[in-house]
């Protein structure tokens, strides 16, 4: 009649405290790793994009590109000189456009004519005037691309007296992109594995733990409850049976009646 009312302490989950605090732990690491990989990834594909404007700068317009060039903006036939260049050997896949620009902003020749006679920033043109690769992202739709496109804008020095002006070269943005996300998925996939490698690893130990703990816990009632020699309740257990009893008699207001 009285069984239930007398019960063991149930023993710790650990195992499932245990996965819920190392999921939200690695969850939360990756995802501050993740941010730092990404930036991390993010600056070195951009200082590979602008160190790429810089070599092609270095060999192809130092070579090419005349003092002239960078004084005013140039005639048509010069124009059409530096098209057929720049379309042969210059512009691919992610690279855009190419212009070429006096140290004031004004733009004296582009890929993208639209822009000839107009006038860029003058103050990264000034700087790469004075033998600095500078670079930035814009939305601006530079080269040609589409206003909104995201790209890499490149200014750096062109000829051989760089006060003259320097040339603009503007990158796609997407490789950069890209490489970022490549980043990302490698790491991400890494710490996937960390994650599965430590729950298929501490899950089973904490498992067999928690049995452990269990057995004891039901050893200590046993030893507390019962008489080790004959297996009777003892004092203690009648006592604490007659505890609850009274308890619940008096919540169900019914008699309870003991018989020794």
């Amino acid at each position: 009649q009285y069984s239930g009312l007398f019960t063991t302490e149930r023993a710790p989950r650990l195992v499932v405290r245990f996965a819920v605090v190392l999921s939200l732990t690695l969850g939360l690491a990756s995802a501050a790793i993740l941010v730092v990989v990404h930036h991390f990834a993010i600056t070195e594909a951009e200082r590979s994009a602008t160190r790429q404007a810089g070599l092609i700068a270095s060999t192809l317009l130092q070579r090419e590109v005349r003092p002239e060039d960078l004084t005013k903006p140039v005639p048509p036939a010069r124009r059409e000189e530096l098209d057929a260049l720049f379309s042969k050997r210059l512009l691919a896949e992610d690279t855009l456009g190419v212009s070429l620009v006096r140290t004031d902003g004004l733009v004296t020749y582009s890929t993208d004519h639209r822009a000839i006679e107009t006038r860029m920033s003058g103050v990264l043109a000034s700087e790469a005037a004075t033998g600095t690769i500078v670079s930035r992202t814009s939305t601006a739709g530079g080269g040609g691309a589409p206003a909104g496109t995201k790209t890499l804008e490149t200014y750096t020095p062109v000829s051989g007296d760089a006060r003259k002006g320097s040339a603009l070269i503007v990158q796609s943005y997407a490789p950069i992109g890209q490489a970022a996300r490549s980043a990302q998925l490698r790491i991400g996939g890494v710490l996937e594995i960390l994650l599965l490698v430590l729950l298929l690893v501490f899950v089973p130990l904490l498992a067999r733990v928690t049995r452990r703990i269990k057995r004891q816990i039901d050893q200590i009632h046993y030893q507390a409850f019962y008489d080790e020699l004959t297996g009777l309740p003892n004092r203690a257990h009648v006592f604490q049976r007659l505890k609850e009893a009274v308890s619940r008699a008096g919540a169900e207001q019914r008699v309870l009646a003991v018989l020794l």
